[in-house]
């Protein structure tokens, strides 16, 4: 019988929410995306020589979240919120 083993790294987790108006009604509309990486060996930084840290997988994630632009499209009500 195999046994596998299985690992659970901690996951650092940052929620961006974007705030738009509708391209068909013109209501305000909220977005929200979530970001994350986990901390772990194979989670190196640019230079490939270590693995990062859980402050330096912490800014990655955070910077991810703050260049996140949903384009105009997005905005538009998804569940018939508007008449179109």
């Amino acid at each position: 019988m195999i046994t596998v083993t299985t690992t659970r790294f901690p996951e650092v987790r940052v929620r961006a929410k974007r705030r738009g108006p509708c391209t068909v009604c013109g209501r305000r509309v909220d977005r929200i995306k979530y970001f994350a990486q986990t901390v772990n060996p194979l989670n190196k930084v640019a230079s490939g020589s270590r693995a990062k840290t859980a402050a330096e997988v912490r800014a990655a994630v955070q910077a991810e979240a703050d260049a996140w632009d949903p384009a105009p499209e997005v905005f538009d009500h998804v569940f018939g919120g508007c008449a179109s």
